[in-house]
């Protein structure tokens, strides 16, 4: 039977979210084990990643409701329409709240109605949640969750805007980033000498550009100064890249572009030391042992942080002395504690990935 992937769109590979692209794959992974036919949006995601994932396309449009109600189930080689689908998985991360505004909140309302109406199970899978504040996006943000059979939020914060919002408790639960248990582990030998820094265009537009920019350069001039190989390495899109080519014009830091999902994670597990301002980044080192000291734009950061005991590596962006500071503070710090959060983080996505495959064979 097929089950829908939404919210974790790779275009391009080589281009895209990593952290979409590392949801993608989990998700995937996870379908085919419980015996789904994992599937995504036509024309959403790479074509060589989706042959490698084996998924199929829903070929229909959410502004065409009425079609899809109509249109019969068709299950062809690669092909499907959505009435021979099961249910949908939501795999956006973060995409309900007010930084995201109206429309992308009304964009996943129309979405979720448009399942619903057709009578499929709809998991809202580990991602933030909220504020809402907004009347507008919570309005919207409402009208979609309700349709939701399970609503999973990453953290405790997340869970705590969904009650605001009125959402029964019953179909609510916690269970962190479904991306700690799976890809590359923590390496067998020794790391290399490395600092990567991972920088998000969001916090340079949410924060003070210049600021944030002179924090990256001085955490560049610091590791080049410790005799670390410092390397960029862009985790998403134009905007990331256009932060890394502006620092590789004032500093010594070498970029590296073209990972995939896994390779960036793999990279990350094989470094010493992590600084970044991208979510699945962050995961990525905290569940392979890596320091990471951390640049936030939203509670996802902290509560991410807390759920691994580390909240005292979160930094302002925008102040380069307190990042420069946390940076020698993690340097070389035993991390065996990493391991004992992490395992029973793993237990709980597990357990969650359980109900999950029970409310799509109900």
């Amino acid at each position: 039977m097929n089950v829908l992937i939404n919210g974790a769109e790779v275009i391009d590979v080589r281009r895209g979210n990593r952290g979409a692209e590392q949801l993608l794959r989990s998700t995937s992974r996870r379908l085919t084990s419980m015996g789904f036919q994992p599937a995504v949006t036509v024309r959403q995601v790479d074509p060589a990643l989706r042959a490698e994932i084996g998924l199929k396309e829903y070929v229909g449009n959410p502004r065409l409701q009425a079609l899809d109600r109509i249109v019969p189930p068709i299950d062809m080689r690669g092909f499907a329409t959505l009435r021979s689908f099961r249910g949908v998985l939501d795999a956006s991360g973060y995409a309900l709240g007010d930084p995201w505004g109206p429309h992308t909140a009304h964009w996943l309302m129309r979405k979720y109605t448009q399942w619903s109406a057709l009578g499929l199970k709809i998991v809202a899978l580990p991602q933030a949640f909220g504020p809402f504040e907004d009347p507008a996006v919570r309005s919207a943000a409402k009208s979609a969750l309700e349709r939701c059979d399970l609503i999973v939020a990453r953290e405790e914060e997340s869970y705590g805007h969904l009650q605001h919002l009125g959402i029964d408790p019953i179909k609510c639960r916690i269970c962190p980033d479904v991306t700690i248990a799976e890809g590359p582990r923590e390496p067998a030998s020794d790391r290399k000498k490395r600092l990567v820094v991972v920088p998000n265009w969001n916090l340079a537009k949410r924060t003070n550009r210049g600021k944030y920019l002179d924090c990256l350069t001085g955490v560049v001039e610091w590791g080049n100064t410790r005799g670390y190989e410092v390397v960029g390495l862009l985790h998403e899109g134009h905007g990331d890249l256009e932060i890394l080519e502006v620092l590789a014009g004032v500093a010594q830091i070498r970029v590296v572009r073209d990972l995939s999902g896994w390779e960036t994670k793999k990279f990350i597990a094989e470094s010493s030391l992590v600084a970044a301002g991208r979510y699945h980044a962050v995961v990525a080192a905290l569940s392979t042992g890596t320091p990471v000291v951390t640049h936030s734009w939203s509670h996802k950061y902290l509560e991410l942080l807390r759920q691994f005991g580390v909240e005292d590596w979160l930094c302002d962006p925008g102040d380069r002395e307190v990042t420069l500071r946390a940076l020698t503070a993690v340097e070389g710090v035993d991390t065996s504690a990493l391991k004992d959060r992490k395992k029973k983080l793993v237990s709980e996505i597990e357990d969650m990935w359980v109900e999950v495959g029970g409310v799509l064979t109900k």
